[in-house]
């Protein structure tokens, strides 16, 4: 009996079970997730290197974990909390509760972190360097060029284990990423708020009228979102259906006149596995579908 359980015991001290499968979540199944946002329509060459950025937070992660490196778990915690406040924020702003469908992977795993025997027997007696450079200045000046929010919340958790560890260097790089962060959050956020108020974050109604009248005869559609399209000089009319794709489109022209002419551009797909709330549409809503 004694036998068995110190057998089960040091089985435990492995990499195996439910932290290999969230190992391949994080290396292998969320990177292919994500990597649909690459290929969304419209996007740009920052929005790329974000969501690339992204990527390899998961990535990382389970490197870190695979490798059981002292930091794994914790890195690990503070990519997924961050990345669910993330994921809840972005709903709110955008009010397409949609998003939400990636928060309880985060929570889920978060729990499993904290509660798991196992992930306590594999790392739970592994200690951090208490000399040179430490993993958290490094990855905040790293991610806050791609991902600023979390460029500034490993910053601050350099701070906090320097003020623990008074041995550890970082301090320079802590600062210089936690500016270079917030620089970077508040020029893409305004940015953000500005192009939605100066050129069609809120669609007038007739413009909506209009997007709705139009998606009500498109086969699958159970929604529509309007954008500004500055290449189109007007409305984009997206038609939505039952997963969040796209069905059906049109382009109705930024005019002062009452009629409003459109051209129908094709179908397409949006992806929104994992969004960022870096994002130059931050006020896009969702409309259903009314009868005319």
């Amino acid at each position: 009996m004694v036998r068995k359980e110190v057998e089960e015991k040091s089985s435990l001290n492995n990499i195996g079970g439910w932290l290999t499968f969230f190992i391949i979540t994080l290396v292998v199944i969320s990177p292919l997730i994500n990597i649909g946002n690459i290929f969304a329509e419209g996007i740009s060459a920052y929005d790329i290197v974000f969501i690339l950025g992204e990527i390899s937070l998961f990535i990382v992660s389970g490197i870190f974990l695979w490798n059981k490196k002292p930091y794994a778990v914790k890195f690990t915690k503070i990519v997924l909390f961050t990345l669910g406040i993330e994921l809840i924020i972005y709903s709110i702003i955008s009010s397409d509760y949609t998003f939400l469908r990636g928060v309880p992977y985060c929570v889920i795993w978060i729990l499993y972190l904290y509660n798991s025997e196992r992930v306590n027997q594999v790392y739970g007696k592994l200690k951090e360097s208490q000399s040179g450079f430490n993993i958290w200045s490094i990855m905040a000046i790293i991610y806050s060029f791609v991902q600023p929010v979390f460029g500034a919340v490993f910053a601050i958790t350099s701070f906090v284990y320097m003020s623990k560890n008074k041995k550890t260097k970082g301090l320079v790089l802590s600062i210089i990423a936690l500016i270079i962060s917030l620089i970077l959050f508040i020029a893409i956020f305004l940015y953000g708020a500005l192009y939605g108020t100066a050129v069609g974050g809120y669609a007038p109604e007739s413009i909506k009228t209009s997007c709705n009248d139009f998606c009500y005869s498109v086969n699958g559609a159970t929604s529509f979102i309007v954008e500004y399209s500055s290449s189109e000089a007007g409305y984009v009319c997206n038609c939505m259906g039952n997963y969040d794709n796209i069905v059906d489109k049109k382009v109705f022209k930024d005019t002062s006149s009452s009629s409003l002419t459109g051209n129908v551009i094709g179908n397409s797909e949006r992806y929104n596995f994992f969004p960022s709330i870096f994002n130059s549409k931050l006020r896009i809503k969702k409309y259903p579908i009314r009868t005319p």
